[in-house]
Formats: structure tokens, sequence, C-alpha cells
């Protein structure tokens, strides 16, 4: 007798369509029992991943994992175990944060630029080499009724994402040492589907912008602050800023000095004005001006860059506090929330952290400060639900859920002091993440 279509084997999603940084759910149904079924995801679209480098992106991603179907031919992520493959282990989201590129493969070309406003998986089971079902499932950067406003300050080159038409909130997003904004445009592109507009800033390497992070201005800030502060469409009394690894240093450092921001939030952030990079190389100059003068800055050789061993770093000193490069967080009037890792692997985040903590309650600012650590993830402390290849493999699952948990964060401190846009709020998902 042959199968009805009730009989055939399907592939479950909680969510086919859901928000990237959305934990989802996947069960099998129908397969053989008690049989060996791998598990396979692989992407159909070009794929953005803010953990790697952007050349990486136009190749396939792919991640797949055995298990053992139980007595009813079903397999459940949430309560089933991988027994061998790209990880194993009871891992509901493993097929998306262990995915990693298909080396050898032809690029896909992007038809826009990465990142895009999402991206397609194909999911599928196989027993014995046939292919039992599959599914597709789409993973959203960005929301359908989101606007994409490109922006080119004076001496920045950005992208405003706008969550539709009502006035919102605003976060200007500055990201790191890497240059360009492509990083801070998947951050942006993440908050703006929670409900805030979010400026993406390129402050060099990028087209008309300084090549190198060197003697760049904070009053790029000022004057992106200046512009959403002007356009009908955004709530000019509730702006943030977010940075992450330099773009946290120069967020502090601009914050202490630019009346007007309403929330910040610094990703392993540093405590002290650090000299530039010229390529690889320290600059020999800060990396950040105000009002045409340089900050004072620490300066570091090229021993530093390599030993990658920030337990013997200054900052450990209490005395580095008072040194004149250090950032006065004492001064930045607005609420401040940091996340650092204890095993951070550029540079000492959590010694900064508890610095710049320790600066603002000494000082009784009258502005809360919230300080997060994290005691896996490293320096990389991003979007969840993505791979993050640079860690060992063991850790993927708790760098997850570590990544996770300070994502929920943001969101709950952004909307706490900025407001949400209507119509937006943090999905479940993420509240229980």
């Amino acid at each position: 007798m042959s199968a009805t279509n009730n009989d055939r084997p399907y592939i479950q999603v909680d969510h086919s369509t859901s928000p990237a940084d959305q934990e989802i759910s996947i069960s099998l149904h129908h397969l053989p029992p008690n049989r060996l079924i791998t598990v396979e995801a692989q992407t159909s679209t070009p794929y953005y991943c803010i953990n790697v480098p952007v050349q990486q992106s136009g190749l396939p991603w792919r991640a797949q994992a055995q298990y053992l179907s139980d007595n009813e031919g079903t397999i459940d992520m949430c309560t089933d175990p991988s027994l061998s493959g790209s990880f194993t282990g009871l891992h509901p989201m493993g097929l998306l944060y262990c995915l990693s590129p298909v080396q050898n493969a032809a690029p896909r070309t992007p038809q826009s630029p990465l990142p895009a406003r999402g991206f397609t998986l194909h999911l599928r089971a196989m027993h014995e080499g046939a292919v039992l079902c599959d599914k597709e499932i789409r993973r959203n950067y960005l929301t359908e009724q989101s606007r994409i406003i490109p922006v080119q300050g004076q001496d920045y080159r950005g992208v405003l994402y706008h969550p539709g038409s009502i006035k919102a909130p605003a976060i200007m997003v500055l990201s790191g040492s890497e240059g360009g904004s492509d990083k801070a445009r998947n951050i942006a592109q993440m908050l703006c589907s929670h409900g805030f507009a979010a400026l993406a800033i390129g402050y060099f390497h990028a087209e008309g912008l300084a090549e190198n992070l060197d003697g760049i201005a904070l009053e790029i800030v000022e004057r992106a602050l200046e512009y959403l502060s002007q356009r009908d469409d955004i709530d000019a009394g509730h702006i943030g800023l977010y940075g992450r690894s330099k773009g946290a240093e120069m967020a502090l450092a601009a914050a202490q000095r630019i009346p007007g921001i309403a929330a910040v939030v610094a990703n392993s952030p540093s405590a002290q004005v650090l000299e530039g990079i010229k390529g690889r190389m320290p600059s020999r100059g800060s990396s950040w001006t105000w009002r045409g003068k340089e900050l004072a800055y620490r300066k570091f050789g090229i021993h530093d860059l390599l030993k990658r061993n920030p337990s013997n770093d200054s900052l450990h000193h209490p005395a580095s506090t008072a040194l004149p490069c250090a950032i006065e967080s004492e001064n930045i009037k607005a609420p401040l929330l940091m996340f650092a890792s204890t095993h951070d692997e550029i540079w000492p985040a959590f010694a900064s952290m508890r610095a710049l903590s320790e600066r603002r309650v000494a000082n009784d600012i009258g502005y809360p400060t919230i300080a997060v650590p994290c005691t896996s993830v490293g320096h990389m402390l991003t979007i969840p639900w993505m791979p993050n290849p640079r860690y060992p493999s063991a850790l993927w699952h708790t760098n997850a859920q570590e990544c996770a948990r300070a994502w929920k964060t943001t969101l709950e401190f952004f909307g706490a002091h900025l407001g949400i846009a209507e119509g937006h709020a943090c999905p479940d998902e993420c509240r229980q993440a």
C-alpha cells in the first residue's frame, strides 16, 4: 500500500519566516522509525555573517547533523541530541549557528550590497542518501515595511534603516576596526526590525573617507545626531548610541563630550583612548580628534597586536583610570549599558568595563550604569544565532546563549530609555533567550 500525503515525511518549523535573531523550533515527522537520519541546512541565497569577513558571504553555507528517529518516526531538535555532524549534543539552533562556508564552491553574486534584507535556508532530511523531505525557511534582518535611506555625511557614510512611516526613536551604530559599515549595517538592520530607526555609520575605509583608523573626528557622531534630530520621522528627544569594539571606544569618547544622547551601549569597550592603526601597524597618533586636536592616547607596540594576551594589559592596574587617555565615563550624561567577556581575545574589555563602571559609581552621576559580564564568548558579542567560527566548536552553544542574552538586554535597555516605535515589540522568543 502506498503512503498517503498525510503519511509522507515532513519538516515542521514553528516560524517559517522569522527575524534572524529569533529562536525557532524544528521537528521532523513520519520518518522511518529508529533510523539514523541526516538533517542538513544550506543557504540558498547570498548569506551575510557578521562574525566573518564579508568576502565569505557570497559562498553557500552548510551544516548537517545525524539524529536517531524515535519509534514514531519523529525527531524534535528541542529534545533530541545530534549524534554526529557539524555539532553533537542537544542544541535546538545548532543547524543555524554551526553553519560554515562551503569551501571551493562557486560564490553567489548578491543582487544588492550585503547584508541584504535577509536570507533563505534550505532544510532537508536524508536516509541512506535518499532525500525524504525538505523545506525552505526565511530569516529576515529587516521587516518588509522598513525603509532604507543612504546618508552621505560630511565625513561619514551611512545607511538609515527606518521601521516605517511613523516617528521612531533612533540609534546611531558604530562598528570596529574592520572599517566600512557592513557590520554596523547588520546590527542597525536588526535594531530596526525591533522598532528603532538605526543609522549605521561608516567612519573610515569607505569611499571618500579616511583609509585608516587614525585621527577620526568625534564630531562625526555630533553631525549624525544633528542629522537625525532634524528628520520629521525621528523622535529627536530619544536618540541613542551603540558601539562595538573600537566603535565602543569611539561611542564612549564621543558621548562624554556631546550632549543630547539619550542612552549608550558599549559592546566590548576600551576604558582608554588607544593609538590609531595604519594597516596592521600603530599609527603613531591618536585614534580620535575633537575640535581639531587629537585626544591623549595610550601607545602600543606591535607586540601588543600580536600577543593577544589581555591578562597582562595595564588596564588591570587601578592607576590606569587616572591617565590622561582614560575615558571619563562619569561625564556621559545618559544611561550606560556595557558588555564584556572575561575571555576577550582582542583587548581587556572586562577590566575596561569594570573601570568605566567604577568611575560612574564613584562620581554618583545620577544615571543608570549596567555592566554585564560574559564568561564564555570572547570579543565578538554580536547578533544571536549567527555562526561564530573564531571560537572552539565546544563553546558554540554557550557562546550563542550569551550572545542571545546580551542582545535581549540591549533591546530591553534601548526600549526602556528610548521607547519603541508604535506596532513593534521585542518578540516572545527574544524575551525567552
